[in-house]
């Protein structure tokens, strides 16, 4: 009996991995400090996660940088830990809509595990 729940659980297994959504978590530290220090910290893995707002800063003409307020780029910052965790949301609703789909048009036992 033991081996018997041994393979059905290999099996299991098996059958969901290609029902995983694969979520990458990262580490994202923001600190605005009061004389307007911003000090953001990310994984050696995350470095192209705020690309888009170092590209903004280096050119002289965007709001971010004529403003000189260190709170846009905090909330630059957290808009994009916002947006990542959409796609998350995204991927998962995807998800839920493809199974919803077998187990009602095509049902069998593989779309029902």
């Amino acid at each position: 009996a033991r081996k018997s729940g041994e393979k059905a659980q290999l099996i299991l297994d098996e059958l969901k991995k290609e029902g995983r959504v694969h979520v990458k978590v990262q580490p994202v530290s923001v600190f605005l400090l009061r004389n307007g220090t911003v000090i953001s910290i990310f994984s050696r893995d995350s470095v192209n996660f705020a690309e888009s707002i170092m590209a903004r800063l280096q050119e002289p003409e965007t709001g971010m940088r004529m403003s000189a307020d260190a709170s846009l780029l905090v909330q630059s910052l957290l808009d994009l830990v916002v947006d990542s965790a959409f796609d998350v949301v995204h991927a998962f609703h995807e998800k839920v809509l493809k199974l919803k789909y077998d187990v009602l048009l095509k049902p069998n036992i593989k779309a029902l595990l």
